[in-house]
């Protein structure tokens, strides 16, 4: 059993009291969790984590345990790493969280440690949270998101310049 921070990917509803639930941990990379949940107003009455707390592009402190001779875990507990201030209260936030995480499912589907891309998803979604303004945030994340996965584009510098001018006068 371990404790890492992880960004919550992907849920998926398995039966009525637990979720496959995709992580990106610092540590392991892509890495897929069964939650074991609990629903319902009588909470002391079940054991297991609250499913409110896991959404898309959650940051949590979680503690894994793995199972034995499969790439599989269980999620023990989890905490907010980072608690959003105004990504869940803000529709066009967050619709751009989903589609970052949807982004994030279909790429990042081998488990491998990257730190550096970890930070850049973290910093993103700090972004996300903390901008004014929230309408070019998709297209600056995909751009800087395939630099750092090695496929190219253009430099940073020259993509905000081309998107402060005004196209259409």
């Amino acid at each position: 059993m371990y404790t890492t921070d992880a960004i919550v990917i992907s849920v998926k509803k398995n039966t009525d009291t637990t979720s496959l639930v995709h992580l990106y941990t610092r540590s392991n990379g892509h890495i897929l969790c069964v939650v074991y949940g609990r629903k319902g107003t009588n909470r002391n009455s079940r054991r297991g984590i609250s499913l409110n707390l896991i959404v898309p592009l959650s940051w949590l402190d979680v503690q894994l345990k793995a199972i034995s001779n499969k790439n599989l875990f269980i999620l023990n507990s989890a905490t907010y790493h980072y608690i959003p201030k105004n990504i869940y209260l803000d529709v066009k936030r967050q619709c751009i969280a989903l589609f970052i995480s949807e982004v994030l499912y279909k790429t990042l589907i081998h488990p491998m440690a990257d730190e550096q891309l970890y930070n850049f998803i973290t910093r993103k979604i700090v972004e996300l949270d903390t901008a004014d303004s929230v309408e070019y945030i998709y297209d600056s994340f995909l751009t800087e998101f395939s630099i750092q996965l090695g496929y190219g584009g253009e430099p940073i510098e020259e993509w905000k310049t081309i998107h402060s001018t005004q196209l259409f006068v």
